[in-house]
């Protein structure tokens, strides 16, 4: 079952079942969208939500390690900065 939430304006959201949404594009045509909704129904054991879902992924290859020596003290380093002139120009481009 495919059911269309069309409440924003930026994305539709497609619920498959009771814990499974999807974002689509809200500006695709009603066929394009038809056609979409039963392929992903069709396919929808090939998502995965997360990692555990994932067969034959081990879940050391996911988590993020940061090893620290004993004895080693911590350091809280300073927050860098961007110059000003430079800044409107990473916004721009953000």
């Amino acid at each position: 079952m495919c059911l269309v939430d069309s409440s924003t304006t930026h994305v539709k959201m497609i619920e498959f079942g009771i814990e499974i949404t999807l974002k689509i594009n809200p500006f695709i045509y009603a066929n394009q969208e038809k056609e979409l909704c039963d392929m992903l129904q069709e396919h929808l054991d090939a998502f995965s939500r997360s990692y555990k879902e994932m067969k034959g992924l081990h879940l050391s290859m996911c988590n993020h390690h940061i090893y620290i020596k004993e004895g080693w003290k911590l350091v809280h380093q300073p927050q860098r900065r961007i110059s000003p002139t430079l800044k409107d120009i990473v916004q721009e481009e953000l």
